[in-house]
């Protein structure tokens, strides 16, 4: 199964990446600020996953489309 319509998924991710590095700049965050902290290190995680992985989607498309030509 190939991944499409992924711009819902980035935009979201954005949106709460914003969010916690408001958080992370507001005083109030205290003991809060190494939960923060995981979080947008797992959002990273998340959307750095996703780009390789539409990356490698691209090439695999790429390529099954020259196999098939190529039979």
């Amino acid at each position: 199964m190939l991944l499409a319509n992924t711009d819902p998924i980035f935009e979201e991710l954005e949106g709460h990446q914003v969010t916690l590095q408001a958080m992370q700049s507001n005083s109030a965050a205290g003991s809060f600020l190494d939960e923060v902290v995981k979080w947008q290190k797992r959002l990273q995680t998340i959307e750095a996953v996703l780009s390789t992985w539409l990356e490698v989607q691209e090439k695999w498309v790429e390529l099954e489309e020259v196999c098939v030509k190529g039979f």
